[in-house]
C-alpha cells in the first residue's frame, strides 16, 4: 500500500506541474514579428537560425538568395542571380545580424559572373571584391536587399522559397 500512495503522490504532482500554465492567455499577448537576438542569446541559439534557408525574388524569379549561419551571431548569404540558361551572377557575403535593424550588415561581397559551356563546364569572371549593403528582414519575413555598388537588389523582394514535396518528385 505505501508504494502505492507514493505513485498516487508523484502522478498527482505530475499532472499539477502539466498543467501549471494552462490558464494563461498567451494569445493576446504582444509577439514580436521577427525573434530577438536577446532570447536566442539565452538559449546559446544565433539569431540567423530565425531565418535561414532559400528566398526567392517575387518579382523576377531569377534571384535566389540562400541564407546560412556562422558563428554565434552571423550569417552567410548567396544570391544568384539567372541572366540566362548559360550564365548568372552570384554575389556571396557574410555579416553579423543587427538586432535593431535586423539585418545583416557586409563589407566583404565577392561578386562574380559564371558561365556555362554545353558540356556543363563553368568558367568565372570576378567583377568585385570588399563589395558592402545588407539584407533587411521584414515584419512579414520576407527580406529586401541593399547592394552598395550597383543597387542590384533594389527591386527585390525575397519570400521563403517552400519547396512542395509532391511537387519535386515530379
Amino acid at each position: 500500500m505505501k508504494i502505492k500512495g507514493i505513485v498516487l503522490i508523484l502522478v498527482v504532482a505530475m499532472l499539477l506541474v502539466c498543467f501549471a500554465g494552462c490558464g494563461k492567455e498567451s494569445a493576446s499577448e504582444p509577439v514580436s514579428s521577427v525573434p530577438s537576438a536577446a532570447a536566442n542569446e539565452e538559449d546559446g541559439q544565433n539569431p540567423v537560425m530565425n531565418i535561414i534557408g532559400s528566398y526567392m525574388d517575387r518579382a523576377s524569379q531569377r534571384a535566389i538568395m540562400d541564407i546560412q549561419c556562422e558563428g554565434n551571431d552571423g550569417g552567410s548569404v548567396v544570391i544568384s542571380w539567372a541572366g540566362s540558361a548559360f550564365e548568372q551572377a552570384v554575389w556571396e557575403f557574410s555579416g553579423t545580424w543587427d538586432e535593431e535593424t535586423h539585418s545583416i550588415r557586409y563589407s566583404n561581397c565577392r561578386k562574380a559572373i559564371r558561365t556555362y559551356d554545353e558540356s556543363g563546364t563553368m568558367t568565372e569572371s570576378v567583377e568585385y571584391e570588399n563589395g558592402t549593403g545588407a539584407i533587411f528582414v521584414q515584419d512579414d519575413y520576407t527580406i529586401t536587399w541593399q547592394d552598395d555598388q550597383e543597387n542590384a537588389g533594389e527591386n527585390c523582394v525575397f519570400e521563403f522559397n517552400v519547396i512542395d514535396a509532391d511537387a519535386a518528385e515530379g
